[in-house]
């Protein structure tokens, strides 16, 4: 994939950014993470502004020196835009609780914001392999019910609902492999 000026300077941002940070479920690279979300939203739309966006999706929220103003410094308005909706207070986490929040979040969102959050959705649910069951659980949950709202209450876009589509398969998938089979095994024992 060829990417723009703006999306490499957007990629080394995040590598660096991230270095050495795992995630938390399962240990691997978070820019491994931060990759697949890129590579979800370019398959849905060319936008170079999207695109560095993506990269930078959970530079803020995650990384304790970086703001929204260097964001904006580094990289334009509608990339520091992109990436201020996309980030999640933890206060109103705490207030609202995650599921709660995040659907809020997601009704108010713009367009591209949105894509971003479901392409970042969509590889958070597609990675579930490497989680624990109480996570895989909890989170099989979480985005079952924001899905199911979203789809209710907000007009999606071609786009969006290409990727809703594909959590939607994906939750099918962990359902039937294992909450479903962990539960007759659970029967039969």
């Amino acid at each position: 994939m060829k990417l723009s000026d703006i999306e490499k300077k957007a990629w080394q941002f995040a590598h660096d950014a991230h270095e050495g940070v795992k995630r938390k479920f399962s240990g691997s690279p978070y820019f491994y993470h931060v990759r697949q979300v890129f590579k979800l939203v370019k398959k849905q739309d060319t936008d170079e502004n999207i695109g560095a966006a993506a990269l930078l999706h959970d530079t803020v929220e995650d990384v304790e020196h970086i703001t929204n103003d260097m964001i904006r410094k580094e990289f334009n308005d509608k990339v520091a835009d992109l990436v201020k909706e996309l980030t999640s207070t933890k206060e109103m986490v705490n207030l609202m609780g995650k599921p709660e929040y995040l659907l809020d979040k997601m009704f108010n969102m713009s367009d591209d914001a949105l894509l971003i959050k479901l392409c970042d959705r969509l590889h958070n649910i597609s990675d579930h392999y490497n989680s624990s069951d109480s996570f895989r659980k909890k989170y099989y949950k979480e985005t079952k019910y924001i899905i199911d709202n979203l789809k209710k209450e907000r007009q999606l876009n071609r786009k969006q609902q290409v990727v809703c589509d594909q959590i939607e398969g994906a939750l099918k998938i962990m359902k039937s492999r294992y909450i479903v089979e962990r539960h007759k095994w659970i029967l039969n024992k």
